[in-house]
């Protein structure tokens, strides 16, 4: 679903610049059952930030409780109230990623700007679709995000009241003669929160980069999963429900397929793969890393099993444990391959649909069959359109 970011930063720390015109809304708002605010801390760490600051004149009662939150989970994170403590954060030398919190930017963006070795502000071009960005000149829109060095935090000291400390550390920038970089915007990938809340309300989930070799029902589930974090997320059954499902229904499904439950066993199996997906998707909204793969091997395996039993029931068990070993071996090379569209889409997700549909039209056995041949086909068509 998600790309897991591997960071080869030099850069260690971030200040994240909230003004007072969206402070109380990025605290507020929830998008996949977290605030904001949260989504911007935790892609940060994501990347490879270290150390990230939260610069905000007037604090909202959201901001401490999330603060403590995050240093629960080890996180080093930090409140500055005034321009003298923005000088005091800049004491250490080297150079420090600053984004203005309205602005949401993709991984992949924020990730380049971490490997930068030099000074840097990143800017829009001047065109209609970044009209709601803060002007620099006619050419220009900032787009809110800088690389600085320490010098130019520690002037932050004089800083007055009303500040607004991402403006302030862009203009101190050019003035300083730092170098500009054209950020060729898309769709998805660097979007300004405040332009329009209300349409702008799931950014976060159209920034987060996505698994590019996903099907098409790989992609509907995810979406499926998305609105359901958002309006289930708050609750404190919903991440244990995600987490277990699919292996709860995994050893379920194998036992009624022992005691000859066949539809049950395979519409608990169907079940199964979803909540692998479900787990998988809820990691993702919470910026952590996949779970070790034997966790979902074990799962696979008792699946396996399964429909060993299962197709058992329907014809010979060694045809059956046959195809199913078969089936097994094209998923680990289907992951191992090198991906294209068409391998894509013959994920496990649709293999359990097809044999569930077999199943319940009684022809079992020859979606088994299809499956792997559509499977075998679309890897050697990948093999040959990718040689390397």
């Amino acid at each position: 679903m998600f790309d897991e970011i591997v960071s080869t930063s030099q850069i260690e720390k971030a200040l994240l610049c909230v003004d007072a015109a969206t402070a109380q809304e990025l605290a507020g708002r929830t998008v996949l059952g977290q605030s904001v605010l949260f989504h911007q801390i935790k892609l940060l760490e994501r990347i490879g930030v270290g150390e990230i600051a939260i610069a905000v004149e007037t604090i909202p009662a959201e901001y401490p409780g999330l603060v403590d939150r995050l240093r629960a989970e080890g996180m080093h994170v930090s409140l500055l109230r005034s321009g003298a403590e923005v000088a005091a954060y800049g004491q250490s030398a080297g150079l420090y990623l600053v984004q203005d919190a309205a602005i949401w930017a993709s991984a992949d963006i924020l990730s380049g700007f971490m490997q930068c070795s030099a000074p840097v502000v990143a800017v829009l071009q001047e065109e209609p679709g970044w009209a709601a960005f803060e002007r620099i000149d006619l050419n220009r829109r900032w787009a809110g995000i800088a690389v600085v060095d320490a010098t130019l935090l520690k002037n932050s000291s004089a800083l007055p009241d009303g500040w607004s400390l991402g403006s302030f550390l862009m203009r101190s920038a050019l003035q300083a003669g730092y170098h500009d970089t054209m950020i060729s915007g898309q769709a998805g990938t660097i979007l300004l929160y405040r332009a329009s809340a209300a349409a702008q309300s799931d950014l976060e989930m159209l920034a987060r980069p996505k698994r590019a070799t996903s099907g098409v029902v790989e992609a509907a589930l995810g979406q499926v999963a998305d609105k359901g974090l958002s309006v289930l997320g708050r609750h404190g059954w919903y991440r244990p429900l995600a987490q277990w499902t699919g292996a709860t229904t995994a050893v379920l499904a194998l036992v009624a397929s022992i005691f000859q439950y066949i539809t049950i066993s395979y519409i608990l199996a169907f079940i199964s793969v979803v909540g692998l997906y479900w787990r998988r998707h809820l990691q993702s909204s919470e910026y952590r890393k996949e779970e070790p793969l034997w966790q979902s091997g074990a799962v696979i395996a008792i699946l396996l099993a399964t429909f060993a039993v299962l197709l058992s029931a329907e014809t010979y068990i060694g045809d059956a444990i046959f195809h199913c070993a078969v089936a097994a071996g094209l998923l680990w090379l289907h992951q191992r391959s090198v991906q294209s569209r068409m391998s894509a889409e013959l994920s496990p997700l649709v293999i359990v649909v097809l044999l569930l549909g077999g199943h319940l039209a009684g022809v079992a056995m020859w979606s088994v069959k299809l499956v792997i041949a559509a499977m075998l086909a679309a890897l050697l068509v990948s093999q040959k359109l990718n040689p390397n």
